[in-house]
């Protein structure tokens, strides 16, 4: 039997060779917390009647069915390119240095892209039951870091269609590294730029209404709208320069990399997000009391029409992103 309690959880994840169609989980992630759901529309009667004043039991029927929620984790170089890859829509892998590999994460097309994923809930009664997601799509993330945390994820799945039965036996990778503020390094205009906090966040458009007549379930969400990376920085008041870009609406590169150790000569494993042009749209500071003053950019990242408007570079030892 297993522990009665969270404690027992676990999250699979497996590609789909075909959009919708479930496979076994080859990938097993520790997360913080999940709220990933299966939502089932009812269909009501309007009819009337003769002295009927509630619903009846026989005057409904089931409609649509909607997976969608999130995974919150601490993120680890290891593992993380696959996520990054079915976020934005592709990937290249390059080795760097003996095992030291490159997985280079750039936007593109994501539709025939598909994850299977396995959530692990375990019952009160020391069983823990697998609930399988198919036909899942990474419609956004969060990477959101301050001092004194670690480098935190958090990816919005939409899906097709959920299941239950048995767990699959988790398998984690041997060696995993946990990326924090201690490894960070911000880069706004090809300076380093100290901050307190910074967080980014990518959502790719997907259309995930795509209900047809005779089919409860979706078919595969498709990029129907501009995908929108934005994002805030948040460091000491220190001059004009940063108010400036706000008020002169001056583009700057913002590079935002998490280091850990090496893993042969000078490569280290680790994510490394890169947006060439960023617009800063606030904000003034204000005086909130005695403290040393704080400065909130908010930012938008912008096509210049040549290079990749956001790319996601992880470094680790896995031989595939």
């Amino acid at each position: 039997m297993a522990i009665r309690s969270g404690l027992a959880a676990q999250l699979g994840i497996g590609v789909e060779s075909t959009w919708g169609t479930a496979v076994t989980p080859t990938r097993f992630y520790e997360f913080n917390e999940e709220s990933l759901a299966l939502t089932i529309e009812r269909i009501e009667s309007a009819g009337l009647r003769a002295g009927n004043r509630v619903l009846r039991s026989d005057r409904y029927a089931v409609g649509q069915k909607a997976v969608e929620g999130s995974v919150t984790m601490d993120m680890t170089a290891e593992n993380s390119g696959l996520l990054f890859q079915h976020a934005l829509g592709t990937v290249t892998t390059s080795t760097l240095s003996g095992s030291a590999k490159q997985h280079l994460c750039t936007l593109s097309d994501p539709y025939s892209l598909g994850l299977t994923l396995e959530v692990g809930r375990p019952g009160n009664d020391g069983t823990v039951r697998a609930f399988t997601y198919n036909g899942c799509k990474i419609n956004s993330f969060t990477l959101s870091n301050s001092t004194n945390e670690l480098l935190q994820g958090e990816f919005g799945f939409v899906g097709k269609d959920e299941t239950t039965g048995s767990i699959t036996t988790a398998s984690y990778p041997a060696s995993q590294e946990l990326l924090s503020f201690a490894g960070a390094t911000i880069t706004l205009a090809g300076s380093a730029y100290e901050c307190k906090d910074v967080s980014i966040e990518f959502n790719s458009g997907l259309d995930a209404e795509r209900y047809i007549l005779g089919s409860q379930t979706i078919n595969a969400p498709v990029a129907a709208s501009m995908a929108e990376i934005t994002g805030t920085v948040t460091a000491e008041f220190k001059d004009l320069t940063a108010y400036n870009r706000i008020i002169n609406a001056t583009h700057a590169s913002l590079t935002c990399a998490w280091v850990g150790t090496a893993i042969t000569g000078t490569y280290k494993r680790g994510i490394t997000v890169t947006m060439p042009v960023v617009r800063f749209d606030g904000a003034t500071p204000n005086v909130g009391g005695p403290e040393i003053l704080d400065q909130e950019l908010t930012f938008k990242a912008l096509y210049d029409g040549t290079q990749e408007p956001i790319s996601v570079a992880v470094v680790n030892t896995d031989s595939t992103a």
